[in-house]
């Protein structure tokens, strides 16, 4: 999956959300909110549900970054499956 960088405002606070290679363990981070020039980045090596359930679990730290990992994962999951039993697919996922 590839993701140009893309200026992405949460909570009236400003990343870069792009993909990059990652560690084959590492899904995905989102720098700090107090960080200047923060990214939230995506392993390229997602795709499908996988790509949808990081890009939701990294978006929340970027919101709520006090937020415990394990509710972060929760949610982000769930909102994941929701979405995408609702049909909900990414341009990478129509090639």
């Amino acid at each position: 999956m590839k993701i140009d960088p893309k200026r992405v405002r949460i909570r009236n606070r400003v990343w870069t959300l792009l993909s990059r290679r990652l560690s084959p363990t590492l899904h995905g981070y989102c720098e700090p909110p107090t960080q200047v020039a923060k990214q939230i980045v995506i392993s390229e090596s997602l795709s499908g549900r996988d790509a949808l359930e990081t890009i939701i679990h990294e978006i929340q730290h970027a919101g709520c970054y006090d937020l415990d990992e394990q509710v972060v994962t929760t949610i982000a999951m769930d909102c994941a499956r929701i979405l995408w039993e609702l049909g909900y697919r990414a341009p990478w996922d129509e090639e």
